[in-house]
């Protein structure tokens, strides 16, 4: 028995176990040692079930079953098959379902001797039953709530449809099902084709496995035609093919699609009429410039309308005055006063408001005309006039006026003839100002109104040739953490701030040959041609980061943003414009992965380049083979400058490259799998230099970074546990840092996670404060012990205010959470005695120390000690 895949369990008649194979040994985790002797079922069931299964058996053999070891072994002892369903409990608690089968035992003298219960694991084909009955409730999901009308056809007949297809075919499943496709179509189809000729080899080809798309005409259950694209494939459903249709309706897209017809021609129709009234109209229509339409219709209204002095107006953008943009005849003294009319209560406005031609046959008498304007229109002799408004699409944009030295009666041709031309100079006008702002749009960005990448492209060389024996240089700006903003303010917000940065870079760059683009999200552009030399760009860079980092005032809220910044240099990085915006953009994500700030481009940390991409393979062997080294920057105490601490910092030495700093390979490992052997290795080196300082009487803390990727690593606390045990260090002498925009990326499973470590005794701290958006009150959730300044604040406080005052407020904030204050970046002796006069706890930097590897950490710290034991002295 013990050879079989099955658990076979045999028992005596009062249900005592006899024996137990090695497969129930496997299947339920017990040792047969532990369960022969001993009473089942209490041992394997559980006893509601075998409550349920008494009470099934007690009405199927119509006689009482008590819950117990009859409910397993009644049908047997009554000669009866059984086999069934039941749920076996393991040792551990854990639960399988197994399918059941008991057999009695007969002994020589044919008396039963015992049972024996033989059960099949059900586990994975229960798993694929939910499996399936899930996928089968997806595809019906998507069926059912799918917007086109969806339905299966088997040969010619409709056999299920979704609901959108009662929807659009206005009737009930009743009414469609089991009918064809004829009798949802007319006739005919738009081509006079039959539709059920049509719609035959349409399947045919669909069953002979061709996908059909095609448009047709439908029509509802109530006649209604409608028009629609349809999708034909085959399906097989069984060994029985299918055909699967979509349908859409498209009546709304051939509406447009006859109206813009209809609009077309009306347009060919009126062009038509125009050329019939005057050819110089159609070059006046034919004209996109304002200037060009404004002569052509001047010369055009002087040999049609015969008028000594003609006024042409536009309508200004308030819509409350005309202002005068084209004139002849009129004599000085004249145009000074009609150079500007208002819209109310002046002769051309009521023309313009009640859109209909006005004629003043005699202005000497006409009480809508001033005084002023009266004697100065009899002095020149004009004593009759006729205005003519501009209407496009029932706006008005303006009049044509005509003034005569007779008093002037006009027949209705020449009216009609006037507003014609009228109609087609507003055209005109309407097209030209359409095409200005098609243009516009083209090269512009819509929210902002910047150049867009297209201007970019396009006046690259231009602008290069405008500028010769001067430098060029091309910045790359990405906001950083802008996305932040979104989720937490409101797309709007963002909006808002976006359409704020172009005039600060502009303002910033003012006096400069500078072309500021939007290239799309929080992604800008400037080019700068006629530079003096390189650091010009990286200064001018350097200026717009600081100018962006002021405060932006947005919906009555102050919002600060950070910037990071790619430079790249014509043509020592790209000989084209689309070269150097790759080279700008590689130097742009390297500047926001260092939180530099600015960074010019270089090859050694493009990405992309085949170099990289050796490199990245490299990073295994790197791990493996021991290529990982520390460096260790110590932490002190500001007002002590006793050594607090130490954060390890990894180098790789590379057998062909050297000795490689982070920022060369740190991104790469964050984008593979090998972060987690990575981690762990860095983690172990750590630890066995801590054991080290540690046995050498250093009982500060060691301080391990962390990414993004270790707080999803639901294995990490476990390891990291394994590893302290391991090397034998005190949990308090250990340290982890991560940084703010990390914890911000899950939040409440950071939360989680970090809390288990904190309960172990390891510190925790935030690392580059102040370069992402976390809240107070997500801060106060978490377990930490200490915030660090990032450096890009401390480095820029001793010139620059707005700095200083974020690394005061920073402190003040960790210390209302009770948290120590660690600055990094520490490059001088002012920028440390600032921050002891905010209260900063602990510093790190260059001006303390720069990384050393272990052994040299060790020596320093004895010099250390030494030198303040002769200051002591």
């Amino acid at each position: 028995m013990d050879s079989a895949d099955y658990s076979i369990i045999s028992t005596d008649t009062a249900g005592l176990i006899v024996s137990f194979n090695a497969a129930a040994q496997r299947m339920l985790g017990y040792a047969a040692d532990e369960v022969i002797g001993k009473q089942t079922p209490a041992l394997f069931h559980d006893t509601d079930e075998i409550r349920q299964h008494a009470a099934a058996l007690t009405q199927e053999l119509g006689e009482p079953i008590q819950p117990g070891f009859d409910v397993f072994v009644a049908k047997a002892r009554r000669g009866q098959s059984e086999e069934r369903e039941w749920t076996y409990l393991r040792k551990d608690g854990s639960r399988i379902p197994v399918r059941l089968s008991v057999t009695t035992l007969y002994g020589p003298d044919g008396k039963i001797e015992g049972f024996l219960g033989i059960a099949a694991d059900l586990a994975a084909q229960k798993q694929a039953q939910a499996s399936l009955r899930d996928s089968q409730a997806r595809y019906r999901t998507l069926f059912e709530r799918a917007g086109d009308s969806i339905f299966l056809m088997k040969g010619e007949y409709f056999v299920d449809c979704n609901p959108a297809t009662l929807e659009m075919f206005g009737c009930t499943r009743d009414q469609i099902v089991g009918t064809t496709p004829y009798r949802y179509s007319p006739e005919f189809q738009p081509d006079g084709r039959l539709s059920r000729t049509k719609a035959q080899e349409k399947i045919t080809s669909a069953f002979d496995g061709e996908t059909q798309f095609f448009e047709w005409r439908h029509q509802r259950y109530d006649g209604t035609p409608f028009d629609a694209e349809v999708t034909l494939n085959i399906v097989m459903i069984g060994d029985e093919p299918h055909i699967l249709a979509t349908v859409r309706d498209i009546s709304e897209r051939k509406k447009a699609e006859a109206e813009l017809m209809l609009s077309r021609q009306a347009l060919i129709e009126r062009n038509e009429h125009l050329r019939l009234i005057n050819q110089l109209s159609n070059r006046l229509h034919a004209s996109l410039k304002l200037d060009a339409i404004l002569q052509e219709t001047m010369e055009a209204l002087l040999g049609l309308s015969h008028a000594p002095s003609i006024a042409i107006y536009l309508l200004s953008a308030d819509a409350a005055r005309l202002d005068l943009v084209a004139h002849r005849g009129f004599e000085e003294q004249i145009l000074r006063l009609i150079v500007n009319l208002p819209v109310a209560g002046s002769h051309s406005g009521q023309a313009m408001t009640q859109k209909r031609l006005l004629v003043s046959n005699d202005l000497s008498h006409d009480d809508r005309v001033p005084t002023d304007l009266k004697n100065v229109l009899a002095a020149a002799n004009l004593n009759s006039a006729l205005i003519i408004p501009m209407i496009y699409h029932e706006q008005a944009l303006g009049c044509i006026n005509l003034a005569y030295r007779e008093q002037r009666t006009f027949s209705d041709v020449e009216l009609e003839t006037l507003n014609a031309f009228s109609n087609t100079v507003a055209l005109a006008i309407a097209n030209s100002r359409h095409v200005v702002s098609l243009g516009f749009q083209a090269k512009h960005d819509s929210l902002t109104a910047l150049p867009n990448r297209s201007v970019l492209h396009e006046e690259f060389t231009t602008r290069i040739e405008e500028a010769p024996g001067g430098l060029t240089a091309l910045l790359l700006l990405d906001l950083d953490h802008f996305k932040e903003i979104n989720d937490t303010l409101g797309h709007h917000v963002g909006d808002h701030l976006l359409t704020h940065i172009g005039p600060r870079l502009q303002d910033a760059l003012s006096g400069t040959r500078a072309l500021v683009c939007r290239l799309g999200g929080d992604e800008f552009a400037v080019l700068l041609t006629g530079l003096p030399d390189k650091t010009d760009a990286v200064t001018l860079a350097k200026h717009v980061t600081t100018a962006l980092r002021r405060p932006f005032m947005v919906d009555g809220m102050a919002l600060q943003v950070g910037v990071s910044v790619g430079v790249a240099y014509y043509p020592e990085h790209g000989e084209s414009s689309h070269a150097l915006l790759r080279a700008a953009d590689v130097a742009m994500y390297q500047a926001k992965t260092l939180t530099a700030g600015v960074v010019v481009y270089d090859r050694s940390f493009d990405n992309y380049s085949p170099d990289r991409l050796a490199l990245a393979s490299e990073l295994v062997q790197a791990v493996q083979g021991g290529e990982l080294v520390l460096h260790y920057q110590p932490k002190l105490d500001i007002a002590s400058g006793q050594v607090t601490g130490f954060e390890a910092l990894v180098r790789w030495q590379n057998p062909s490259r050297g000795l490689l700093y982070p920022g060369v390979f740190i991104h790469l490992v964050e984008m593979n799998d090998v972060i987690h052997p990575f981690t762990t290795a860095i983690m172990d080196l750590a630890l066995a230099d801590k054991r080290r300082l540690h046995d050498l009487g250093y009982a500060q803390p060691v301080a391990i970074n962390l990414s993004v990727r270790n707080l999803m690593d639901t294995h990490y606390v476990a390891r990291l546990a394994e590893a302290i045990t391991r090397h034998g260090i005190p949990e308090r002498e250990v340290e982890l840092e991560l940084t703010e925009t990390a914890l911000m990326h899950d939040p409440d499973s950071s939360v989680a996670l970090l809390q288990e470590i904190a309960a172990m005794g390891v510190n925790i701290a935030v690392d580059d404060f102040g370069t992402g958006y976390s809240s107070l009150a997500y801060l106060r959730r978490l377990p930490l012990s200490a915030l660090k300044i990032d450096r890009s604040f401390v480095m820029g406080m001793n010139n620059n205010t707005q700095d200083a005052i974020i690394v005061r407020s920073t402190v003040a904030l960790a210390h209302s959470l009770g948290l120590r204050v660690i600055a990094e970046g520490v490059e001088n002796a002012e920028a440390l005695a600032l921050l002891a006069g905010m209260g900063c706890e602990q510093a790190q930097g260059y001006h303390l120390s720069r990384p050393l590897p272990l052994n040299e950490l060790i020596a320093w710290l004895r010099a250390r000690c030494e030198q303040d034991a002769t200051l002591i002295d």
